[in-house]
């Protein structure tokens, strides 16, 4: 998609498979490259899907990023296929030398037949532009990545960005590609200059899996533009629940129709709660579980007071006006929503789930905090936080921990290596 010098540039880049979903880690890539461009940085973004409005705002916003598209025409996809397959044998080759085990070996040749990943178009950006630095982010690019160091990084360093608790999600999802993850990332990520995660339940996590000392997994928290936030919280929301000054409650949810949410148990929360009190519940987002939300909402007798607006570009309108925000999830990362709901001064309850969630709301200090599945709990926590709101100034203040300029700072130091080299120490 972009032309180079001849001999590289040497600039890093940032490698995700798509922007398209522009939630968390998408968003989080945005806030980034913007960011840095700003500063007058250069980071080109690899990509293999240019679909999504998160990415036109990317062009619009940082025209100066370079784009490379790593997905090409059926040869190359073919000839990407046979590279995959030549990494594999010389991983193969490498692990027994080095005692590692098979069972971690066939981890990685699911992950590889499931995705797929472009490494010739990988292999041939790395040659023709030598950068100092790739960072990839989410699964799946974490995999291409590191499979693609057992044909030699020439230089360049890799460092995979994990975005999710990988053992709860292993543990409870019925994919074999996510029950796969813990044995690819035990197998490749020995190859990683560093590894990058955004809260310290995971930094436990991936040291668990992968063997690799705490030292070499750096904890950097997202980046919240809290400006974009402020702003779009100003404007007015179209839901008619929201639009007026009304005197019933909103409980506010957002996210994707998926099991990780666990929206089921939110469901059944808010039937309890709205069993003894008036009160409202709008569920933000879309995915593959969304006729089975409102069918649930339908039996157990809630769907006039239960709304489904679909994946929205300004959550934020809905944030500042909202009573309490819940997340409900089994297991997360570092849950941007739950930042971006303290930086509109929306009240939070969270399940105190595998992930940063608990890390956000230091323990319970700014948000109550329940186990993940329990209804009861969940019920009691909303009713609690209704009666008795923390203030929103309160609230505010803990979000600006989360700003964008710390983040960048973080991610600059590993980026650009000649400015500042890695301590081995944990970012904070």
């Amino acid at each position: 998609m972009s032309s180079s010098p001849t001999g590289g540039t040497h600039r890093p880049a940032i490698y995700v498979n798509s922007l398209a979903a522009g939630r968390g880690a998408e968003r989080v890539i945005y806030n980034l490259l913007t960011t840095l461009a700003r500063d007058g940085k250069s980071v080109d973004l690899l990509i293999e899907e240019t679909d999504g409005e998160l990415f036109a705002a990317l062009r619009r916003d940082a025209p100066q990023v370079r784009i490379e598209r790593l997905r090409g025409s059926d040869w190359q996809e073919r000839l990407s296929w046979y590279t995959c397959w030549l990494a594999l044998a010389v991983e193969l080759v490498s692990g027994v030398a080095s005692g590692q085990r098979l069972a971690d070996f066939k981890a990685t040749a699911i992950m590889v037949e499931k995705e797929r990943p472009p490494l010739l178009p990988l292999r041939r950006y790395m040659k023709r532009e030598q950068p100092v630095t790739i960072l990839s982010f989410l699964n799946d690019a974490n995999i291409a990545l590191m499979l693609s160091a057992c044909l030699g990084k020439k230089g360049t360093r890799f460092i995979p960005n994990v975005r999710n608790h990988i053992s709860a999600g292993a543990s409870a999802l019925k994919s074999k590609r996510m029950r796969a993850m813990p044995g690819a990332m035990r197998r490749l990520f020995r190859r990683a200059d560093a590894v990058v995660v955004p809260a310290d339940d995971l930094r436990h996590d991936v040291a668990q899996i992968t063997g690799l000392p705490e030292r070499r997994i750096h904890r950097i928290l997202n980046p919240i533009d809290l400006a974009a936030v402020e702003t779009q919280a100003a404007e007015s929301p179209e839901h008619p629940w929201l639009a007026k000054r009304e005197n019933t409650p909103v409980v506010l949810a957002a996210g994707k129709f998926k099991p990780q949410k666990d929206f089921p148990t939110l469901l059944k929360a808010f039937s309890e709660l709205r069993a003894g009190r008036s009160c409202r519940l709008i569920l933000l987002g879309s995915g593959p579980l969304d006729k089975d939300l409102r069918k649930q909402a339908e039996a157990l007798g809630i769907a006039d007071d239960v709304s489904f607006p679909g994946h929205l570009d300004n959550p934020f309108a809905y944030l500042a006006r909202a009573q309490v925000f819940v997340l409900s999830s089994a297991w997360e990362g570092l849950p941007n929503v739950l930042i971006e709901a303290l930086a509109c001064g929306c009240p939070v309850v969270s399940t105190d789930c595998p992930g940063g969630a608990s890390e956000i709301l230091e323990a319970g200090r700014h948000g109550r905090l329940v186990p993940v599945g329990d209804a009861a709990a969940m019920a009691a926590a909303i009713e609690a936080t209704l009666d008795s709101p923390p203030p929103a100034d309160a609230l505010r203040a803990r979000a600006a921990d989360f700003s964008i300029e710390k983040a960048v700072e973080a991610y600059s130091k590993l980026l650009f290596p000649g400015e500042a080299t890695l301590s081995g120490k944990v970012s904070r």
